[in-house]
């Protein structure tokens, strides 16, 4: 059975290199400032570029909750190790950086509770696969276009290679990462072709006698 807590964290299970361990001889205060500034503006940079037009309540939502605590777990794993007392830093800086490690460890996964019925729907959906049994149309429908938002083959497209993308982003992680993209992968397959069948050219809204059928303009 899908177990409840594959979502309730997902930090990344890859050991620091050895070379995390290691302070330069020649790394001066300087550097180490401007380096860590440089790796904030990447952190920022890498980021920026996921903002949603429509801001829907998606699998996107939650990735990126789940990818930002990975990234703030791993903030916390560096500032744990860095062998700061070798670099006779400052008083005023280590403050900082013992404010920064506080800040970091009080951080926390925080899943609202709409986000945690879609969640556990959605296992629901899993378990009943694994156990050779088909979900209801009619709740694969609400699921995917009433509570997620997705409400044509376009948009289902679009966030089946959004998580395909993550596949491979997250290619080197053990499982369950894997599991859970790959079977949200192939839910959103299936529900796909069930909710509007193999027409590409029509934008099908709707379900059973109250299905509505908008064709795209032709060009």
């Amino acid at each position: 059975m899908a177990s409840s807590a594959i979502f309730s964290s997902l930090r990344r299970r890859k050991s620091p290199t050895f070379q995390a361990f290691v302070t330069p001889v020649d790394l001066t205060e300087m550097a180490l400032l401007a380096t860590l500034t440089a790796v904030s503006s990447e952190i920022v940079s890498s980021f920026s570029g996921k903002f949603l037009v429509f801001q829907r309540r998606n699998s996107r939502s939650l990735v990126r909750k789940i990818e930002f605590h990975d990234l703030n777990q791993e903030i916390l794993t560096l500032l744990d190790v860095f062998p700061w007392d070798d670099l006779g830093l400052s008083d005023d800086v280590m403050e900082q950086i013992e404010l920064l490690q506080k800040q970091s460890r009080k951080a926390k996964l925080l899943i609202d509770k709409q986000d945690e019925v879609l969640r556990c729907k959605f296992y629901s959906f899993l378990d009943e696969f694994e156990g050779g049994r088909i979900p209801d149309s009619v709740e694969l429908y609400r699921f995917f276009v009433e509570r997620l938002g997705i409400m044509d083959v376009k948009s289902f497209v679009v966030e089946i290679e959004f998580l395909e993308e993550r596949i491979v982003n997250h290619e080197g992680d053990i499982e369950p990462m894997a599991s859970v993209l790959n079977g949200f992968v192939a839910l959103a397959r299936y529900s796909r072709f069930l909710i509007f069948g193999f027409e590409n050219d029509e934008m099908e809204v709707g379900f059973g006698k109250n299905k509505k059928v908008k064709r795209r303009p032709n060009v």
